[in-house]
């Protein structure tokens, strides 16, 4: 690879990991347009051809594939690798979920903490904290200083009640509803 320049390092390059298999447009990448544009059209081919199957530049593209199947095997290992982990963390967490009792309040206050910490989903989330704050009773702590239940019966006003509408024109010793 010392052998080969900047332009020719491309070309390969263009050719390996770009799928380019236009023999002309990588010589034209590798030694300029210009220099492509001056050979005659009978030489053009056999110049291509020539270059292409130079020693320096088919042991550059023998380079160039090993690199990119040694990344290519490296990623799936990776890929591998992350699957297994998160399968691993998966089977951790379901474990985690078959050992809490959910009927012990403690344990599923502790339970939904641990998620909503975990969730990095804003609904899913809110979702929780929710349920979190439901259970803690976030919401009854003004009742809870007067625990005692209080009713309140707002009466009706005279104008707004069925009798008093029926009967307020009425003398009642005559009065014809006084049956009803």
């Amino acid at each position: 690879m010392d052998q080969l320049n900047e332009l020719e390092q491309a070309a390969i390059c263009f050719h390996v990991l770009g799928g380019c298999n236009d023999k002309s447009m990588l010589f034209r990448i590798a030694c300029g347009a210009e220099r492509y544009n001056k050979l005659s059209d009978k030489s053009k081919g056999v110049t291509v051809s020539k270059w292409y199957n130079l020693p320096r530049i088919q042991e550059g593209i023998k380079i160039y594939k090993s690199i990119q199947e040694r990344k290519k095997i490296e990623l799936e290992n990776e890929i591998i690798a992350g699957l297994e982990t998160e399968t691993a963390n998966q089977a951790t967490k379901n474990e985690e979920v078959e050992k809490t009792n959910f009927l012990d309040r403690d344990e599923f206050l502790q339970f939904l903490n641990s998620r909503a910490n975990a969730i990095t989903d804003d609904k899913l989330r809110n979702d929780i904290l929710k349920m979190l704050s439901d259970n803690l009773r976030y919401k009854d702590t003004e009742r809870d200083e007067n625990n005692e239940i209080q009713r309140f019966y707002i009466p009706v006003t005279c104008e707004n009640c069925g009798i008093y509408q029926r009967c307020k024109g009425c003398n009642l010793p005559s009065c014809p509803n006084l049956n009803k």
